[in-house]
């Protein structure tokens, strides 16, 4: 993913980029590979890139790359709800 600075914020695009302007977000996808390599996907989760404080987002730009970390489970030890950030 790559961005652009704009009057305010950023303009993000790329390849696994989804949504529209402001609602941007990433799929993080669990799945199995069979024995033909095929991959299926069995759970996914938004990643909302608005969650993304602007500061660490501005220097993911620049580098490439954008590290984060996601709780996987709810205060129970359930699936957590899949969509993480601000919405």
């Amino acid at each position: 993913m790559h961005g652009h600075r704009e009057r305010v914020g950023r303009r993000l695009q790329g390849l696994f980029r989804q949504g529209g302007p402001g609602k941007r977000f990433v799929y993080l996808s669990w799945g199995v590979v069979d024995d033909a390599g095929t991959f299926t996907v069995f759970r996914r989760a938004k990643l909302m890139l608005d969650g993304v404080p602007p500061d660490v987002l501005g220097r993911a730009v620049e580098s490439g790359m954008l590290i984060g970390r996601v709780g996987l489970t709810d205060e129970k030890g359930q699936p957590a709800v899949p969509r993480c950030g601000r919405r």
